[in-house]
């Protein structure tokens, strides 16, 4: 069982049974993340500090701006799947909070502007896309985790004939 601390508080339990392995450690990745932004912004981990709109707002640049990916910044599907794992967390410990209040409305729904999070989510796509264009590396939606090697995921892939790791059955 993995557990995650922030300060002293235990602040979640993975890998026991009701999370699968490969999830545990990105939920992980993400709180490590969350936790490290806390730590530079020299914020404490308290209701009071994490239910708000600024921290969310500020989570989401530190991901898409600051964070490093092996040589790069983090690719835009895992800064989003950072940032949805730290709220869902944050909602998780403070359910009551009136910050989740329509805090993922969709746009065109019952708040036509969409909820907070909703165009904090959409701003990330948004900027992580363009960094990417900016500086001419392709725009792909998840950082590959680290310590694995690409060969080793492709290898025995169903399909695969005779070691080669680059043919798929039915792949042109």
């Amino acid at each position: 069982m993995l557990v995650m601390m922030i300060g002293r508080s235990t602040i979640g339990r993975l890998g026991n049974g009701d999370v699968s392995t490969s999830r545990a450690k990105g939920i992980s990745a993400s709180m490590k993340h969350f936790y490290a932004f806390l730590q530079k912004q020299n914020l404490t981990p308290v209701e009071s500090v994490v239910c708000s709109v600024d921290v969310f707002q500020r989570f989401a640049y530190y991901l898409v701006h600051e964070v490093e990916s092996g040589d790069d910044n983090l690719q835009v599907g895992t800064c989003s799947t950072y940032l949805s794992a730290a709220k869902e967390f944050v909602k998780s410990k403070f359910p009551l909070n009136p910050i989740w209040k329509d805090h993922d409305t969709e746009r065109g729904g019952k708040n036509s502007g969409g909820g907070w999070y909703t165009e904090i989510r959409l701003s990330v796509l948004k900027e992580g896309r363009k960094r990417c264009i900016e500086a001419g590396t392709s725009i792909t939606e998840k950082s590959s985790p680290l310590g694995r090697n690409a060969e080793e995921k492709l290898v025995g892939l169903p399909g695969s004939k005779q070691g080669s790791i680059l043919y798929i059955k039915g792949w042109r």
